[in-house]
């Protein structure tokens, strides 16, 4: 059976051992929490030092770490793809600066979520925030948009989507919908 512990109130699954003792994974999770952190917290403008980043670690997953560690972590994730850059200096500072959509076309999404007449005001709202973690939590204060949409009329079906999902994958494989009213 699995075991799992817990650090400042997240519980944690842990690997067995053959003694039926929760293994540490702590060294094979820190890079993808370094990356975590870098796509949360850094951007284009933001950096965080070697010690913010073992700070974090410590203080929010409970993964102590050396700032030889760190660096051979960044490293890791360059070769995985990610585009983090380093400045050299007493405490290196590091940032993710590559990122799946930029500032522009995440507000043109947004912009299209808001104004569009068949997401609902919940949805909208939702997708917009899901939209605004991908910019990270400096640049997203940017994405607030004022599109003027009033007396927009919303759905209230809030599975409006998922209809028109099923509709275009219907379409997509050649088959015929039909409609009842």
């Amino acid at each position: 059976s699995p075991k799992y512990r817990t650090h400042k109130g997240v519980l944690y699954h842990c690997k067995m051992n053959n003694e039926g003792d929760c293994m540490d994974n702590s060294a094979k999770l820190r890079p993808l929490y370094l990356a975590k952190i870098l796509y949360e917290k850094t951007d284009e403008e933001h950096y965080l030092t070697t010690a913010q980043l073992a700070q974090i670690l410590e203080e929010q997953y409970g993964i102590t770490s050396h700032r030889q560690t760190i660096k051979a972590d960044i490293e890791l994730l360059k070769q995985f793809g990610l585009e983090i850059e380093e400045v050299k200096s007493v405490q290196n500072r590091y940032n993710l600066y590559g990122r799946q959509f930029d500032i522009p076309e995440l507000k043109l999404l947004i912009d299209a979520v808001e104004s569009s007449k068949f997401i609902t005001a919940n949805k909208s709202r939702e997708l917009v925030e899901k939209l605004s973690r991908l910019a990270g939590e400096h640049a997203s204060t940017e994405l607030k948009r004022n599109v003027c949409c009033e007396n927009r009329v919303k759905p209230g079906n809030e599975k409006i989507y998922l209809i028109i999902d099923a509709i275009n994958e219907a379409i997509n494989a050649g088959k015929r919908i039909s409609f009842q009213y």
